[in-house]
């Protein structure tokens, strides 16, 4: 019975170390680290509980790392309108017009102010395009 109580438990440990990107070592590294075991299986609920919650503190602090950064839903958004002006196939077109207008080459080195004012750019370049059209 203490098995079936703590699958859903590991099945969450296996699921932050994939958003994470570790592998099986790294994991039971961290395991170990945790609770001194070198199973999950072995592991009680507590423990398992622990490893949840050091598995959570390293994905928050990774999100946080992007702090003043522009997000990934920017980026995304980004590069959803830079397919439909049609540079999806020359990145230069993008990297020169954002080193032109605000000084940066690369969108992951954007600042979030620098990537709302691009999408609006972006936006409106968009809208023209599509009423000459």
């Amino acid at each position: 019975m203490a098995a079936k109580k703590g699958k859903p438990q590991i099945k969450t440990i296996w699921g932050l170390a994939s958003e994470l990107g570790f592998d099986k070592e790294m994991l039971y590294t961290i395991l170990e680290r945790e609770t001194g075991k070198d199973s999950m299986r072995a592991c009680t609920g507590t423990e398992l509980n622990r490893v949840i919650f050091a598995l959570g503190k390293m994905k928050d602090s990774y999100n946080d790392s992007r702090n003043g950064m522009a997000s990934k839903e920017q980026i995304w958004k980004i590069r959803q309108l830079e397919e439909a002006l049609g540079w999806k196939d020359n990145p230069a077109r993008l990297n020169g017009f954002m080193k032109k207008y605000y000084q940066t080459e690369r969108v992951e080195w954007l600042k979030g102010w620098q990537a709302h004012k691009l999408i609006e750019s972006l936006k409106k370049m968009l809208q023209k395009q599509s009423e000459v059209m």
